[in-house]
């Protein structure tokens, strides 16, 4: 499929969805606009991009969270719960972005894109978030209290 292929079909979807968007041409980008308010009662929205890479289709959804923010006892333990909730989740992965911030992402070739696989790659994104804020985000506290040290008298 030739890039102006996956890009018209890329906008079908994403019409189809609903979902607001804007293409960066410059930068050959999809900004997504993804609502979280029906989803965590919030009035909060993120974004997904997604781009392109030598045959394949990357999406990323980046989380508030930066981990050079972070101590490095607490780094080392959230890295790990991602690590984790990646073999326990289908359709999610989480990683980091190339500036240390916590994401979610999907990379799809492009030759096995459809509009089936796409919207369940975005489906990913947004449920990889809302894992993070409902079932991570808050044992946070509870790292770095596990990351304190502690004396015995």
């Amino acid at each position: 499929m030739q890039k102006g292929e996956v890009i018209a079909k890329i906008k079908e979807v994403l019409e189809k969805s609903g979902l607001r968007y804007a293409y960066n041409e410059e930068k050959e980008v999809f900004e997504v606009e993804i609502p979280l308010d029906r989803m965590v009662g919030l009035n909060v929205f993120t974004k997904a991009f997604i781009g392109f890479d030598d045959g394949w289709i990357v999406g990323i959804a980046p989380i508030f969270l930066k981990t050079s923010e972070l101590s490095s006892k607490l780094q080392e333990q959230l890295l790990e719960t991602l690590l984790r909730a990646n073999t326990k989740i289908a359709e999610v992965t989480f990683g980091l972005t190339r500036e240390g911030y916590i994401a979610v992402n999907f990379e799809v070739q492009q030759d096995v894109f459809n509009e089936k696989i796409l919207m369940s790659e975005l489906y990913g994104l947004v449920f990889g978030t809302l894992y993070f804020i409902k079932e991570i985000y808050p044992h946070l506290p509870r790292m770095v209290e596990s990351a304190k040290p502690f004396y015995i008298s």
